[in-house]
């Protein structure tokens, strides 16, 4: 496949990938019923990949921002249960 073929693929992947974290990421505005600190715990790498893909795709550079939004999200998540685990 050739170079310019094989990063459209890749693109059309790497866009299906953000379009489902935009429809899943609580901190993005998403409704969704699962819990981050028990049953979804790997949504606290999705930031990560998302400041990836803002920093080598020029055509994502805006994706820090929900990355942001995202991690602002995890932080009071992760506050939240510290705080109960203080609080036993």
């Amino acid at each position: 496949m050739p170079e310019g073929d094989l990063r459209k693929a890749a693109l059309a992947q790497i866009e299906e990938g953000l379009r489902w974290m935009s429809e899943n990421q609580r901190g993005r505005g998403a409704d969704t019923k699962w819990k981050y600190e028990s049953e979804a715990t790997y949504m606290g790498g999705m930031p990560y990949i998302m400041y990836i893909f803002a920093r080598e795709l020029p055509e994502h550079k805006s994706l820090a921002d929900d990355a942001d939004k995202e991690l602002r999200y995890l932080y009071g998540c992760c506050s939240r249960t510290m705080g109960q685990i203080s609080a036993n």
